[in-house]
């Protein structure tokens, strides 16, 4: 789990024609620039991820290792929902962990799914339905909370919640 051995690691350096501390800061520094501008790249870097962070003999990955992947594989590029999901995730920490399909499906979600144009009837993982009922509600909550303090319907809220902040109050009743 979230581990090289001796030769995997020697193996990689000779395909990236590394022999120096530098040479490995360079072709690192160049990875990551290839990963900024090409999809097919990073959509390979994310599923190697998945099977870099499972724990011996599982094919889920815990939730905690989970999380932490999915904060450092989107280091560059940060979907707007991801602060969301990841609240959602902690907030809900009966959720046993992320299959593969899951894991893989979270990468299309984030590029095409619209919240407020969500159709549940649609084949994406039920997680993502509870996901997605529970920013609805989120986001009625908060529109209710702006409108009742003369506010604008919680856009600000949202963008809170986008930013990371979260702006969760009252998680009690879906726990």
């Amino acid at each position: 789990m979230c581990q090289f051995t001796k030769s995997e690691f020697i193996q990689g350096l000779q395909q990236m024609n590394a022999a120096s501390i530098d040479d490995i800061k360079l072709r690192l520094e160049q990875i990551v620039e290839k990963l900024k501008t090409d999809s097919e790249e990073f959509k390979l870097l994310y599923r190697f991820t998945f099977r870099f962070g499972l724990e011996p003999g599982h094919r889920i990955l815990s939730l905690d290792m989970a999380i932490s992947l999915w904060r450092l594989v989107f280091t560059v590029h940060t979907p707007d929902i991801l602060p969301r999901w990841l609240h959602f995730l902690e907030q809900h920490q009966n959720i046993r962990g992320i299959p593969k399909d899951t894991w893989n499906m979270f990468l299309n979600f984030v590029e095409t799914c619209d919240i407020t144009q969500y159709d549940d009837t649609e084949a994406w993982p039920s997680l993502f339905d509870d996901f997605v009922e529970y920013e609805q509600e989120r986001l009625k909550q908060a529109g209710l909370k702006g409108e009742s303090e003369g506010g604008d319907g919680g856009v600000e809220g949202s963008e809170e919640a986008t930013a990371g902040v979260g702006v969760l109050e009252d998680d009690n009743n879906n726990s």
